[in-house]
C-alpha cells in the first residue's frame, strides 16, 4: 500500500505558503485521518473525510505525510513566483 497526494495547491500568506492537497491510496480512495506534518516543525494537519488537507508553512518545505499501515511519505515543496 502507498500513499498519493494530488492537486498540491499553494498561496502567499505573509513568510508562509498556503497548501492544501487531497491524499488517495493507490485506488484512488481518500485516506481519511492521514497526518500531514511540515519537517522539523510542530505545524501539521489531519485529512479530512474526502482526504483534503490544509496548511501554511514556508517555502521548500518538506511535507511529511503518514498513516498506519502506509509507509511514510515525503515530498519537497518548492514554490517558484
Amino acid at each position: 500500500m502507498s500513499l498519493l497526494v494530488v492537486s498540491l495547491f499553494s498561496a502567499q500568506f505573509k513568510s508562509q505558503k498556503k497548501i492544501s492537497g487531497i491524499i488517495t491510496d493507490q485506488n484512488g480512495e481518500a485516506v481519511i485521518g492521514a497526518s500531514v506534518v511540515v519537517k522539523v516543525t510542530t505545524t501539521g494537519t489531519v485529512a479530512d473525510i474526502e482526504g483534503r488537507f490544509e496548511l501554511s508553512a514556508p517555502e521548500s518545505s518538506i511535507l511529511i505525510v503518514s498513516y498506519i499501515g502506509y509507509p511514510i511519505y515525503c515530498s519537497l515543496y518548492i514554490l517558484y513566483f
